[in-house]
């Protein structure tokens, strides 16, 4: 906390008239600080909403009601790190003492106060006078959410506040809630939680609902353990945060135990878990990938389960697009939170009038690939997150990952026979898409962004392991065109010679001979995303660990920094990001 930053709940609420003066003062503060505002909705939506929020605030509004509309502005961004601090939405609209959640199956109470805890594990059934299922529409536009997992994620933090709740309609009075509750014993009543102020809320006695364990639960606060399933000849993950362990085990000590353990074992299934992921360090999200995309014995349709839902976000999706990009992974479960290329990193920005603090994304989808164009990220098998099945100790999810079989159709990649598909085609400045039979299956690679297994979907047609990716061979041009999930497209022409393109001479190892290939190709194309310093810094964290599988540690860290040294070499303004990441790496002896 910033010297002379009050706390929320050490300030008072704030006046109408402060919070008139900072609600346009938000609208420019996010145009200007945030690293893309417009990545989702366009910049059309967000103008429109920053004018309704301006004519709003002048007039004559409540405080509550100006403060929701400053959520609306927030929300149009459509980026789940961007987001007023829950201290300060709490402090100022108040908060009821009740947490739900929403299950596929409705939305229960799961942490109350010890005074109200019978009603634990009762069904919402409406909101004042509205259904449950009105009550959460009305909400949507306030909420900060790409995609509709994480709308599901967040909106239990947004339905408790009173303040919120009166000026959406959902409340005769900005003190209190009214709920319409269907208890465990099916009885319907009805239930008023009155206004408390943050402080107050703190200091109550709180009761969470208790279900049996699963598999999913054991271990409660590590990050990551694994733990052998031998009757399905499968080994169960739990990731649960994207950063080193708690008792001093790195990620990458830990990925290296796990990929051992998977190589020395018959091991016919590893199924990842990380539905209670809600992210971590872009960083270690690269970590696991290399380590896990590399055992034999996985490589293939069914090989690696991943288990989603509406927690999985941030750098965890970073991590699921990488092993999409790489793997034969199957998703199974509900669609996770996170959206692919979403923004992150937020920095803290206090309004001036009000001193309230909005939290802003600095870095604009820092894992995007530009082979994967999705904004919502679905599922292979959907399987229901439901209530009755936590209650009743059932895990639906790992149990359908445990009795998965590939449908025959994913196996057709040993089908891709037709030779006029293998070749080198030009991708991207500095790297070439490779298509060639590998350990019996046709892959499409295009180094730093994918290796990918592609499966037939008929003559000249094939299908990428990236959801939405298709490949068309194209004869008469002699090429391939890429047709993304957007529906856009984009021509690889096929290149006479198989040499290796930069970024190949770079995974290989071989950094001196790609620095000239680079720099030719950052000069030929200086606005190429690919070849930015960021994107350096990026590469290097990949590179280190997929070295680190063919070469001892400390030499794979000497290739990244190589690599590091190249990028402020070839970048004519400067490379600060390369510059700054250069101390994480050791300098040769």
């Amino acid at each position: 906390m910033s010297a002379g930053i009050l706390r929320a709940e050490d300030r008072p609420r704030a006046e109408t008239s402060a919070l008139a003066l900072d609600a346009p003062i938000l609208a420019e503060l996010i145009r200007k600080e945030h690293a893309a505002p417009f990545w989702l909705r366009g910049e059309p939506e967000f103008t429109r909403v920053e004018q309704e929020l301006r004519q709003y605030a002048g007039s004559g509004a409540t405080a509550d009601e100006i403060l929701t509309q400053m959520l609306r502005m927030i929300a149009v961004v459509g980026d789940g790190h961007t987001m007023l601090a829950g201290s300060d939405r709490y402090q100022q609209l108040g908060i009821a003492p009740f947490f739900a959640e929403i299950f596929d199956d409705g939305v229960y109470l799961v942490k109350l106060p010890e005074s109200e805890s019978a009603l634990l594990g009762a069904k919402i059934l409406a909101v004042g006078g509205a259904s449950i299922e009105s009550a959460l529409d009305r909400l949507r536009a306030f909420v900060p959410h790409s995609n509709e997992s994480r709308f599901r994620r967040w909106a239990h933090s947004y339905l408790h506040l009173p303040g919120l709740m009166h000026a959406l309609g959902l409340s005769d009075s900005p003190s209190s809630i009214d709920l319409t509750l269907r208890t465990i014993d099916g009885e319907v009543v009805h239930e008023s939680f009155v206004r408390m102020t943050l402080e107050q809320y703190r200091e109550t006695n709180r009761e969470e609902l208790a279900w049996p364990e699963t598999r999913r639960d054991r271990k409660a606060g590590t990050n990551y353990f694994y733990e052998p399933i031998p009757e399905d000849d499968a080994v169960y993950f739990n990731f649960r945060r994207v950063a080193n362990a708690d008792s001093g085990e790195t990620i990458w000590a830990f990925g290296a135990r796990l990929a051992s353990h998977l190589e020395e074992n018959t091991v016919d299934r590893l199924v990842i878990d990380l539905r209670e992921n809600g992210g971590g360090g872009y960083q270690y999200a690269a970590h696991l990938r290399p380590l896990l995309a590399s055992v034999p014995s996985l490589d293939r349709p069914g090989g690696i389960v991943i288990l989603t839902g509406p927690k999985t976000f941030s750098a965890a999706s970073d991590f699921l697009s990488q092993m999409q990009r790489f793997t034969h992974a199957t998703l199974i479960g509900v669609p996770p939170g996170g959206s692919i290329g979403e923004p992150g990193d937020d920095d803290d920005f206090t309004l001036p009038n009000t001193g309230l603090t909005v939290r802003i994304s600095q870095v604009a989808g820092r894992d995007a690939a530009s082979v994967d164009r999705r904004r919502v990220v679905r599922v292979d098998v959907p399987v229901p997150d439901r209530f009755a099945d936590r209650m009743a100790g059932r895990d639906a999810a790992l149990d359908a990952a445990l009795a998965f079989e590939p449908a025959p159709e994913t196996l057709d990649a040993r089908a891709l026979t037709n030779a006029a598909w293998a070749g080198r085609y030009a991708f991207e400045p500095g790297s070439d898409l490779v298509i060639r039979e590998r350990n019996g299956f046709w892959r499409a690679t295009a180094l730093p962004q994918m290796d990918t297994p592609l499966a037939a979907l008929g003559p000249g047609r094939a299908r990428a392991g990236i959801p939405g990716l298709d490949l068309v061979l194209d004869e008469r041009r002699d090429g391939v065109r890429l047709i993304f999930a957007d529906g856009s497209e984009q021509f690889c022409a096929r290149k006479a010679s198989d040499e290796p393109s930069a970024w190949d001479l770079v995974f290989a190892g071989r950094i001196a001979e790609a620095t000239p290939l680079l720099r030719e190709a950052l000069e030929q194309n200086p606005d190429s995303p690919s070849l930015t310093d960021g994107a350096f810094t990026s590469e290097a964290i990949h590179l280190t660990f997929t070295l680190s599988r063919t070469m001892d540690g400390r030499t794979a860290r000497l290739k990244a920094r190589e690599l590091l040294e190249t990028s402020i070499a070839i970048h004519p303004g400067g490379a600060p990001e390369s510059e700054f990441s250069l101390r994480f790496y050791p300098k040769p002896e």
